[in-house]
């Protein structure tokens, strides 16, 4: 990571607060519930709204472009984005696209989830088994991931 990278990475991690929301409730609800959601929780002060995924709630990264576009402030964050059930490099680009429609308000973080919401865990046909393996082509080739602000065609956003 750059300097820059390191003072955006610092930025975003302020910018989430001591204290966010969770609320999984976000993904069942109708989009316009979940837009004045957002609205009423970003007039409350609060810095960040971490969203999950499962598969009876609305896909992560679609789910997190609608809440970011109801807000103007707050940071959405993924806890988590699950790596079984897409690749990669959608990954990698859904959360670029995100972090360049929305600078600084988009922290990705990805996780197996649990074995019921998996399909009793096992990865997809043609997978990796090894969720490091998947995880790191997104970030560069490295083992974890560190928080950094999504990128824009190449630079940090």
């Amino acid at each position: 990571m750059t300097e820059a990278d390191n003072d955006n990475a610092r930025s975003v991690a302020s910018r989430l607060g001591q204290v966010g929301v969770w609320l999984a409730a976000l993904g069942s609800v109708p989009a316009q519930r979940a837009r004045t959601a957002m609205i009423e929780i970003e007039e409350l002060g609060y810095g960040a709204v971490w969203i999950g995924e499962a598969p009876t709630t609305k896909e992560v990264f679609t789910h997190a472009g609608l809440l970011l576009a109801a807000s103007k402030r707050i940071v959405v964050a993924t806890g988590i984005a699950n790596i079984w059930v897409r690749d990669a490099t959608a990954m990698n680009a859904a959360a670029n696209t995100l972090g360049e429609a929305y600078p600084n308000r988009f922290v990705l973080g990805l996780g197996a989830s649990h074995a019921a919401a998996t399909g009793a865990g096992a990865p997809r046909a043609g997978r990796t088994t090894t969720p490091h393996a998947g995880t790191g082509r997104a970030a560069g080739g490295r083992d974890a991931l560190v928080l950094r602000p999504a990128r824009a065609h190449g630079r940090s956003a």
